[in-house]
């Protein structure tokens, strides 16, 4: 989220595909980098090309706009509905581990990239190092939510390809 105009109105991208998400009365968190959280309720919205301007009750000016810069909206879980049958939420795969088929670890998800090729999971493999795997049926052999578990099958040179340093 970032401020826009004076107002006290945010831009912010929408992941949802739910049409009543910001709806007025609607109520989110606003979760910042060190895991705060702060309470919201949509007052209007307006969509846009690449999301939407939201503003929230209390927040009047630019400056309390301010406040929320950098925010991701969450939802609590039971206002979300079951996704189709055979697909998940990105919010389910974050925080799963990622092992290999033979069950070595990879680290834990650590977030869900779009790219110019399609999806990545990032991996976080602890130390400051990293591997972006994509998220595609060739790779990702199973998804199991319920024990926060990911196996993916790679091939031995894309775990030096695709790794990185924070």
């Amino acid at each position: 989220m970032r401020p826009h105009g004076v107002r006290g109105d945010v831009l912010v991208e929408v992941l949802s595909d739910s049409p009543d998400r910001f709806a007025r009365g609607a109520e989110m968190e606003g979760v910042g980098r060190d895991g705060a959280r702060r309470r919201l309720t949509v007052e209007r919205f307006a969509a846009g090309p690449k999301g939407g301007r939201v503003h929230f009750a209390g927040i009047g000016d630019r400056d309390a706009a301010e406040t929320l810069r950098g925010l991701r909206l969450e939802v609590a879980r039971t206002a979300v509905p079951p996704p189709p049958a055979g697909s998940h939420y990105f919010f389910e795969l974050v925080g799963c581990r990622c092992v290999t088929a033979d069950g070595d670890e990879l680290g834990t998800v650590a977030e869900i990239l779009e790219s110019g090729g399609g999806l990545l999971l990032e991996v976080d493999r602890g130390g400051g190092t990293g591997i972006r795997i994509p998220y595609a049926e060739s790779f990702v052999a199973e998804i199991d939510i319920a024990d926060r578990r990911i196996v993916v099958t790679l091939p031995e040179e894309l775990l030096e390809t695709c790794a990185f340093r924070y």
